[in-house]
């Protein structure tokens, strides 16, 4: 500590201070104490909390420096650190639990002497954020309280009474061969499981080598597949006061901070574009295992109800018709590419996106052994009957032959371009393949299907395969491991509401309004035409020739349950001049009474 010369409103520090700044007094400061400052002293290296409340000062955006206000939580497990040697805190996101590691560090650094403090985070970025939080707070200290400053870096401290602490970015190497008498580790569950092990097996010879060491733990939940989750469990799996009981745990919960409410609750959830699993995990301390859902259970039950028969079925089987097109409504196709040899599907999905509240799946096409080029005419043809729509499909290898001979044979433009900023250069069409892309527009969907629940699905087929589309251990979104099992449907449409994700919707569509969340909820799109073919050319099918017009669509079977006046509305019977709208053409190789 300082040097103490006792003696009222005296001031004998020598004007040197570390870098010349006058918050960091060298060693060889001194001061004259009052009896209120040595009680002040006193007091404070006695009780953390008193410390913490009337000497560890923040920068308040608007009020400047202020002293800290304690969260209840936070003084709780303050408390439980000076009682335990090993704390494991689950705690919520933006709860304050980096306020809690630097006040108990930097306390145990100036009241203690020759202590090493160790803060190991998962992230370099963090690892700097937290030590220039600690340094901030070691100024703002008075200077007659802390002890002078020998070391002074980007990285550690060492302080005139021996201590020193540091920072570092979680490695296998962190800690090694160093003593220490108290190990912070941030967001545990975040650190790679092979830098986890090694570091773990390092830090523990360390700390079992003493009687006093202590570690601090606290992170936020990240599934179950780490040694956070491993201890966390043990930890509360235990009589708290049987001699098993060898870790304290603590828990916070975004309830815990004061201000937090229903309101804050909605809000965070649109941030994160609807994710409930997401929102539970980060917020609600729920350890998601891999594996979950990307749709609730209940809410599969409920779209397994609303499953309905096709109003009209093509192509033995493979294209059903959920509800007759409509000139005056926006449409949406979402497109997933196989190669056709009978194992994955070719997909198309369209959906109805006029009204952003009640999203209406329309139209299913699903084969599983249509060539890549022979799919394409399927999409060219099925893009035609609804409008001739924005059409997303995702540039992999199958899906990048679909994209060009879209736009090169058949003349098509009306694509999903999207690229995300880093690969600015790209300038190739269609949906760039990259796993930030996929779990973005994975994201857009969960938003308008789980949270808002307001798609309607009518396929049986995308049903059953939403409830075993799943996140796998890498972060990835897609179909559970088994026979028998798909996904095919589910990414085209994830493909198809992808269009509706801001940023992207406002290259592609007039946009009417946006929802509380920020979200696109009402959208026009005036490029949108739907053609009417002539009766005579309804017989017609693509024979391998290039046409001049748009050709009409073709398909092998025909099954249908309409009305007479549906039939003629989608067969192009009614021309333009008939209706006061522009029609819709569904031009087959079947015609009425043939």
């Amino acid at each position: 500590m300082p040097k103490v010369s006792i003696g009222i409103n005296t001031f004998m520090a020598k004007r040197a201070h570390y870098l010349n700044n006058e918050k960091l007094p060298l060693p060889s400061s001194s001061y004259a104490y009052t009896k209120e400052m040595l009680e002040d002293l006193a007091r404070s290296k006695e009780d953390l909390i008193y410390f913490a409340e009337n000497h560890f000062n923040v920068i308040n955006v608007d009020e400047g420096e202020i002293k800290i206000q304690l969260y209840p939580f936070q003084k709780r497990i303050l408390k439980s650190l000076c009682k335990n040697r090993f704390v494991i805190t689950l705690a919520s996101r933006q709860c304050g639990k980096s306020s809690m590691m630097c006040i108990f560090s930097l306390w145990k650094a100036c009241f203690n002497k020759h202590q090493r403090i160790v803060i190991a985070a998962n992230r370099e970025d963090t690892a700097i954020e937290i030590f220039g939080r600690i340094k901030l707070a070691y100024e703002l200290i008075p200077n007659w309280m802390k002890p002078g400053v020998e070391k002074w870096g980007e990285t550690g401290m060492k302080l005139e009474n021996g201590s020193y602490l540091s920072v570092e970015t979680t490695s296998m190497n962190t800690g090694r061969g160093k003593s220490a008498n108290l190990i912070i580790i941030d967001e545990m569950a975040f650190i790679p499981k092979n830098i986890m092990d090694q570091f773990w097996k390092s830090i523990s010879a360390t700390i079992s080598s003493s009687k006093t060491a202590q570690i601090f733990v606290v992170s936020t939940a990240n599934g179950t597949d780490n040694l956070f989750y491993e201890l966390y469990r043990s930890a509360t799996s235990v009589d708290p006061e049987s001699q098993d009981a060898k870790w304290h745990p603590e828990c916070v919960s975004w309830e815990d901070v004061p201000g937090r409410g229903k309101k804050w609750k909605e809000n965070t959830l649109a941030t994160l574009n609807g994710d409930v699993d997401a929102f539970a995990q980060e917020y609600e301390n729920k350890f998601v295992s891999i594996g979950t859902g990307s749709i609730d259970e209940a809410y599969i039950e409920y779209l397994r109800h609303r499953i309905a028969e096709p109003i009209m079925t093509l192509d033995n089987g493979h294209y059903n018709i959920y509800e007759m097109p409509d000139q005056t409504h926006v449409y949406a196709m979402g497109v997933d590419v196989s190669d056709g040899i009978g194992d994955a599907a070719s997909v198309v999905e369209v959906f109805d996106v006029s009204d952003l509240g009640d999203i209406k799946q329309v139209a299913e096409f699903h084969n599983r052994e249509i060539d890549p080029l022979s799919f394409t005419r399927k999409v060219y043809q099925i893009a035609l009957q609804w409008g001739s729509p924005i059409v997303a499909i995702e540039r992999n290898n199958m899906g990048g032959t679909v994209v060009d001979t879209l736009v090169d044979t058949y003349g098509y433009n009306r694509l999903l371009d999207y690229v995300p900023g880093k690969f600015d250069d790209y300038n190739k069409r269609g949906i760039f393949s990259h796993t930030n892309v996929r779990h973005d527009s994975v994201t857009n969907m969960r938003y308008f299907v789980n949270l808002l629940k307001c798609v309607d699905i009518r396929s049986s087929g995308l049903v059953e395969e939403l409830r075993t589309f799943v996140k796998h251990p890498n972060g990835i979104w897609k179909k559970q491991q088994g026979r028998n099992i798909w996904d095919d449907r589910v990414m085209a449409m994830i493909w198809a509401l992808f269009v509706l994700e801001n940023g992207v919707v406002e290259k592609y569509y007039e946009i009417v309004s946006r929802d509380r969340n920020g979200k696109v909820s009402h959208v026009l799109d005036e490029n949108m035409f739907f053609e009417v073919v002539p009766v005579g050319e309804l017989r017609a099918s693509l024979d391998g020739h290039y046409y001049d017009e748009p050709p009409p669509l073709s398909f092998d079977s025909i099954n249908i349950n309409l009305d007479p006046e549906d039939m003629d509305f989608l067969y192009g019977i009614i021309t333009p001049q008939q209706t006061n709208t522009r029609s819709v053409p569904f031009s087959s190789g079947y015609t009425p009474g043939s």
